[in-house]
């Protein structure tokens, strides 16, 4: 968790922590119920001070998370335009062949990316899920990439992303 945040959590803790000093259940302005408080104050202490050892997400969530939000990726037409562009990315980004893909559906070669995905161990994925994040989750591509190939695009920006961002 950035620091940022982490302060930002502790301001509204202390702000909080006021407000239930100074509150009266019958009181007009803001009442702060102090038990619950303390049960959010207790439970965002814990989020705070996870290790990456003691975060589950770190772990089986990942990869939850891209099986659940690749495929409606990979059926959008726009940006997988072929079954080759899905097979593409399945090769040189995963490492995942899918043999006799000429002769499956897009639907097909879709469940056996996925199913080869959930095969992997998070470990060989990480890179992966880490980029593609990140590449999903950019607000707007540069005007310059508008009508370039999707898959292209992607490729070109995990490989960047594999050098380190140089």
């Amino acid at each position: 968790m950035r620091k940022e945040t982490k302060e930002i959590i502790y301001m509204v803790l202390d702000f909080l922590e006021s407000f239930a000093r100074t509150s009266k259940e019958d009181s007009n302005l803001i009442y702060v119920n102090k038990l619950i408080l303390e049960d959010v104050k207790n439970e965002l202490f814990n989020l705070l001070h996870q290790t990456k050892e003691s975060k589950p997400y770190d772990t089986v969530d990942r990869k939850t998370e891209l099986i659940g939000t690749l495929p409606i990726v990979l059926i959008d037409k726009n940006k997988f335009p072929t079954n080759e562009s899905i097979v593409k990315l399945a090769e040189k980004s995963l490492g995942l062949k899918i043999s006799n893909w000429k002769k499956k559906s897009r639907y097909e070669i879709i469940g056996i990316l996925i199913a080869n995905i959930a095969e992997k161990d998070i470990s060989e994925l990480d890179m992966f899920v880490k980029a593609w994040k990140e590449f999903t989750e950019q607000k707007e591509i540069k005007k310059e990439h508008v009508h370039e190939d999707f898959v292209d695009l992607w490729l070109r920006f995990f490989e960047h992303y594999r050098k380190g961002g140089e």
